[in-house]
Parts: C-alpha cells; structure tokens; sequence
C-alpha cells in the first residue's frame, strides 16, 4: 500500500506510471489478509521541553514525547494506546514507542504525532497514560 496525500491529483497518473515502469503492479479491489509488522528506524530529534516529562519536536509541531516513568515493550504499549483512544477523550493522533538513549541511560517515551494536537491537553494526555500503566498493574516507581 502507498499513502499519497496531495491536493494536487493531477500529480497522481504520473506518479503511477513512474512506479509501474519500477516493475510495481496495482490491484483494485482485491482483499488480501491483515498482517502486522514492527518497524524499528534511528533518528536524531532535536526537542524541548515543555511541561513535566513532556517535550516538543524542534523541527516538527506536531511531534511531541511523553516520558514513560518504566521500562514497557511494544505490545504493552499498543494495548495502552488502544485503550487510551478508546476509553478517553483522546482520537485525533498516532503513537509510537521510543527507545532514548541519553548517554548511559535509556529513557522510554511515547511520541505522539498529530496535526490537531493541543499542547495545552498533552499533561492530560500524560495522566491517562500513567494511569493506564498503572491500571494494567505495573510497576510504577516514581510514578
């Protein structure tokens, strides 16, 4: 699957055709099965911080991180995001699990991506978060 998103359409066919002669086919209507993959990219961010264990993305907006008081792994993570998005007044973003290395620390956060986002809402969205680690029983020290 591609994800093109342009308001210019007339922009599309060339496109297509550049892939298509790349040797890429295109299927309409075609129902294949769900799969689900973990993908895992290094990346230098330049942030600031903002409120309590929150920060903002220097180069983009609509980036933030949320500081994670434990150690927690991808699964954990996704279950806390679901519950989240569906039990709290939160929708409008994506997140993923980060993996900071701060010398010889590592730090887990959340980074949380949204064209609508509302800094003024993110400690809120921090509360839910370790409220929701701590529902799930962890081990919340700090917290």
């Amino acid at each position: 699957m591609i994800r093109v998103r342009t308001d210019e359409t007339s922009q599309l066919n060339p496109l297509i055709e550049t892939y298509r002669e790349l040797g890429i086919q295109f299927m309409k209507d075609r129902k294949i099965n769900p799969y689900e993959a973990t993908v895992q990219f290094k990346r230098f961010t330049k942030f600031e911080k903002t409120d309590e264990e929150i920060y903002k993305d220097r180069e983009n907006p609509n980036r933030h991180f949320i500081k994670i008081p434990v150690d927690i792994d991808i699964d954990l993570f996704e279950k806390i995001i679901f519950s989240i998005k569906n039990n709290c007044n939160f929708h409008m973003f994506d997140a993923s699990l980060v993996y900071l290395n701060c010398g010889d620390n590592f730090i887990d956060m959340a980074s949380i991506y949204s064209d609508h986002c509302e800094e003024s809402r993110l400690p809120e969205l921090r509360k839910s978060l370790v409220e929701e680690i701590k529902r799930l029983k962890l081990n919340t020290p700090g917290v």
